[in-house]
């Protein structure tokens, strides 16, 4: 099936960077730009442009979704009645209306469903992820997790009061925009059971949805998660922490190192990220990994259930 043909729908920054990977791997792949649709001298030649929606997906074998958050489910429930395979950037949507729907079409037309938490396609993560399943940490007490950044920083020459991130109505918010934390914590540790938060609204960045944001999770097993996310860090900062009988886990984003410490109170480095790392290989990942599924016709419903648990 290398002749394998995906659609592309929303062409802002990760709509470009999926675009390329595929390119990179060779397969054809066309897109639908609503930018382009309003401006169609805006963009670069060279692109197979489409500039009908539903004409186009059915032509190709996969839809990958990299539109505006509350636009996510209308195109996926048009991609899963036809029986095309899909990709769904995150979140998966901005609200839990129409998930039973999407749900019902993945399952009665065996379409393969991917979402784009790359995170899980870290290598130090990975290595966190085999070191809880082989249970050396012992038993887990709890965990942190944290995200922040400048909005104001994220983008060159970009209005952010205008963006996605300025609006509750088209999903935006430090939450559901940073919501790879919220999947982290479920993939690592487990299913959230209890959930309570703070949500702070910081009117120095003029913007009506929540920036700073507090989360408070018991899961299943009876274990405590913290997660904070938040729009004004001065500087990046991604961290994670997991507290064990057996010592203190500590990963963290900017130096793509895993350390632990001991009982004894020694700190060694467990893991460090090969030095040809990069970002975008997270992504490239991801999406190899979505269509090899399609490649060996494997589904099932487990990127659905955990895009849905962390929309939940």
């Amino acid at each position: 099936m290398k002749n394998l043909k995906f659609l592309i729908v929303g062409f802002g920054s990760i709509g470009k960077r999926h675009y390329n990977n595929l390119v990179n791997l060779s397969y054809e792949v066309y897109v639908y730009s609503y930018r382009k649709n309003k401006n169609p001298n805006n963009l670069n030649e060279g692109i197979k442009f489409v500039n009908e929606l539903e004409n186009a997906i059915e032509k190709v074998n996969a839809v990958i979704i990299c539109n505006s958050t509350e636009k996510h489910l209308e195109v996926a429930l048009l991609a899963s009645s036809k029986g095309k395979h899909i990709f769904v950037e995150k979140p998966l949507s901005h609200n839990l209306n129409n998930l039973k729907n999407l749900e019902k079409n993945l399952k009665s037309n065996k379409i393969i469903f991917a979402s784009g938490f790359m995170l899980r396609k870290h290598p130090n993560l990975i290595f966190i992820k085999e070191l809880i399943r082989k249970r050396e940490l012992g038993k887990i007490y709890y965990a942190n997790a944290s995200i922040g950044q400048d909005l104001r920083k994220w983008r060159k020459n970009y209005d952010y009061t205008k963006g996605y991130a300025a609006n509750s109505e088209t999903g935006g918010g430090v939450t559901l925009d940073l919501i790879h934390e919220i999947d982290l914590i479920n993939w690592l540790i487990g299913e959230a059971e209890i959930i309570f938060a703070l949500l702070g609204f910081n009117k120095e960045l003029n913007i009506n949805t929540e920036s700073i944001s507090n989360i408070s999770i018991k899961t299943y097993e009876d274990i405590i998660c913290n997660i904070q996310l938040d729009y004004l860090c001065p500087v990046l900062k991604r961290k994670l922490e997991i507290v064990s009988e057996n010592g203190i886990i500590n990963w963290d984003f900017k130096t793509n190192i895993v350390s632990f410490t001991n009982k004894e109170d020694h700190k060694e480095e467990l893991h460090k990220v090969d030095k040809n790392f990069e970002r975008n290989l997270m992504y490239l990942e991801e999406m190899k990994e979505f269509i090899e599924k399609i490649k060996s016709n494997n589904f099932d419903l487990s990127h659905f259930n955990s895009a849905c648990n962390a929309l939940k």
